[in-house]
């Protein structure tokens, strides 16, 4: 196994949503980096999404090499880890002849929150006249680009008011006023940007420059706040620009603090008192803006003098604590910056409806929504093609129902539905073909029934699992595929509640959970696929000490566990899962969470991670996953993904591009579909 880490300059900084970042992968013998002719990564994102990306040795660059700590660093785009919160990176290393020779995996890697900088560069006024001097525009536009690199904000440069996803946007000024204002703030410039109509720009900070005259010397200076509202400074210097630019937006926004272990206590207060930023921090880290090491030594921007002409602009950079430090400064601003992981809502309508949507893909890969109405009907609303437009809502009719609503497909594809009535019977309607129109109701039956759950035999047979009203568990089956049914048979229990969960082993072996009259999981097994040797006895799954839980469902996760999640009466969530596939069961996991209403919603990506999805006391949908289907017990830690007002019931299903989406019902009883971004 190989180790890593990720930088974004020096190696003891803070990493930033949205800014491009060096994945350093440290060498693990006896492979060399240049053995390596291919790396692969994949990137689970706070958002649930993945993204992948692919380096060749052109695209990345060796480190210390022949040495013990020889290294490759690759660049991951900014706009490929937008979101501020945990990421997850699975990198493999390939040889020449395709065999993977290294893997890399970062767990659990944050990214913080930041805000764009906005700014004003105005150039002025020189002895020598009104024309610039040569290069000394040229030096200004370097500057701000070291900036941008060297400061904790994400990619993209802008003009004030452009690109909003930019996080440098200033204006260049490059029309001085001459004497006698010639070395004073720029005023007609700056306040159009003060008190601004929201959405617009204003200023974070501003810095007036010009070359030196012949003969004369360099300096710079911080102002008082131009009428009270802008930080600035003044700036006489050589090219390169790069120091004093950094320099003096460090201290329009208070750096150095007294706070920092750097400050000079001298007469040199608010600068750094080292010359150099430290070997290990520099060496150990990567210049991202012109894709290579950092030479020896680095210098600190914060340090009081430095030559002139200024220092080269690939031997600077900001100190890891002033770093950090801008970056809590710039929160304070109004400016946009990365967000975090909201996915977007699109209403698909509806009113009135009952909580608890179910979903399902048609044969074709398109999907389909089902919904209790107000009128206790039955509704569906479907893609016309997959990934494509919705249709109007259309009504499966029945009357006097009170759900849940579940969906299955049956063997050849054809999807079918399973709703409790008032009466305490459960009733069906299914495709007449697969993608296709729909039959007539029919009766399934029951006796009271307080929850039910469905799953697949292996011969493709459906199976029905129930809690009827004496408490004791029944099953009923499809005679053959897609065919008629049996009659209820016991499997025995008593004192159970409703919530019960029916899931597939990786063996094809049916299993039923359900929550007894004590809060405690219960679980009873086909001994063989299909049913054909009978039930397995009753088992109680948790230990009487444990928190009690409401509800359960169950999943089969990508390594061939099944997992079962509770939704425990002090409203967090626990999960069992299998030690091996088809195997015995694991102690308790607390996922945590608090104030979230059940019940929860279980979604499975196609490449088997599974997902969480619940909606807390507070309106919104919070979700953790699984970030890889072959490290099952690695979760995300839990994200809000938005929301307002959404009805407890969370549906998740993979559309035909492979991603999860979410399906509520909104305050307003409309259906809203949650989509995250592809990768």
């Amino acid at each position: 196994m190989n180790t890593g880490y990720l930088l974004q300059g020096l190696k003891s900084n803070s990493l930033v949503a949205g800014k491009t970042t060096a994945f350093r992968i440290n060498m693990a013998a006896p492979w060399p980096a240049t053995s390596i002719t291919e790396i692969q990564a994949s990137i689970a994102r706070p958002d649930g999404s993945l993204t992948s990306l692919n380096w060749s040795p052109g695209n990345f660059v060796i480190v210390d090499a022949n040495s013990p700590a020889e290294g490759i660093v690759l660049l991951i785009p900014g706009f490929k880890i937008p979101y501020y919160g945990l990421y997850y990176i699975n990198a493999q290393l390939f040889s020449a002849v395709r065999e993977i020779v290294g893997v890399c995996i970062l767990d659990g890697i944050e990214l913080l929150p930041t805000k764009d900088l906005r700014m004003m560069v105005s150039r002025i006024w020189s002895n020598t006249g009104p024309d610039a001097k040569a290069g000394e525009v040229e030096a200004a536009n370097d500057a701000m680009r070291r900036l941008a690199s060297l400061y904790p904000i994400r990619d993209g440069i802008s003009k004030l008011n452009g690109d909003q996803t930019a996080g440098l946007r200033f204006n260049f000024d490059n029309n001085p006023v001459g004497p006698p204002q010639q070395d004073s703030n720029l005023g007609p410039a700056w306040d159009p940007f003060n008190n601004v109509a929201p959405g617009t720009d204003s200023l974070d900070s501003a810095l007036v420059y010009r070359f030196p005259d012949e003969g004369e010397g360099s300096g710079a200076i911080t102002h008082g706040r131009y009428g009270g509202w802008l930080p600035n400074s003044g700036i006489v210097w050589h090219a390169s620009l790069g120091q004093p630019f950094c320099h003096e937006t460090g201290h329009n926004f208070g750096c150095e603090s007294p706070e920092s272990t750097h400050f000079d206590p001298s007469g040199q207060a608010a600068h750094s008192k080292d010359l150099t930023i430290n070997a290990p921090d520099a060496e150990q880290g990567f210049d991202i803006e012109l894709n290579q090491p950092f030479p020896k030594p680095v210098y600190d921007i914060m340090f009081p003098t430095g030559p002139s002409p200024g220092r080269p602009l690939d031997t600077i950079s900001m100190n890891s604590w002033d770093w950090e430090y801008l970056r809590t400064q710039f929160l304070k601003s109004n400016a946009t910056g990365p967000h975090g992981s909201d996915i977007t809502f699109q209403s698909l309508g509806g009113h009135d409806l009952s909580p608890g949507p179910s979903a399902i893909r048609n044969q074709d890969g398109r999907l389909e929504v089902f919904v209790l109405g107000g009128d206790k009907a039955l509704y569906h609303i479907w893609e016309s093609a997959p990934g494509g437009n919705w249709s109007d809502w259309a009504t499966l009719a029945g009357h006097d129902l009170r759900g849940p609503v579940i969906t299955a497909a049956n063997a050849d594809g054809a999807l079918q539905v399973f709703v409790a009535g008032q009466d305490g019977n459960i009733y069906s309607i299914m495709q007449k073909n697969p993608n296709g129109d729909w039959g007539d109701w029919f009766f399934i039956g029951g006796n009271n029934v307080k929850g039910y759950s469905v799953s697949r035999n292996t011969d493709g047979r459906i199976e029905l699992v129930a809690v009827f009203g004496d408490g004791i568990l029944y099953d009923c089956w499809q005679l053959t595929p897609g065919g008629q049914w049996s009659e209820w048979a016991p499997l025995g229990g008593h004192d159970l509640n409703g919530p019960v969960s029916l899931a597939a082993n990786a063996d094809g072996r049916l299993e039923a959970f359900v929550i007894g009259g004590d809060g405690f999981l219960y679980h009873r097994w086909q001994t063989a696929p299909n049913g054909s040797n009978g039930w397995g006895n009753w088992v109680n799954l948790i230990s009487p000490d444990l928190v009690k839980a409401n509800d359960v469902k169950v999943a089969l996760a990508g390594d061939g566990r099944l997992f079962a999640f509770l939704m425990t009466q002090n409203k967090s969530i626990s999960y069992l899962s299998q030690v091996d596939p088809n195997g015995g069961w694991g102690a308790v996991v607390d996922l945590y969470g608090h104030d979230l209403n059940w019940p929860c919603g279980v979604g499975r990506t196609d490449s088997g991670r599974l997902e969480l999805a619940v909606v807390g006391g507070d309106g919104q949908i919070y979700s953790r996953w699984q970030v890889d289907p072959f490290k099952s017990d690695f979760w995300v830690n839990w994200t809000s993904l938005g929301g307002v007002a959404i009805q407890p019931g969370v549906e998740l299903e993979v559309n035909s591009a492979g991603q999860l989406e979410i399906f509520v019902i909104g305050g307003d009883g409309a259906l809203y579909r949650g989509l995250r971004p592809s990768s």
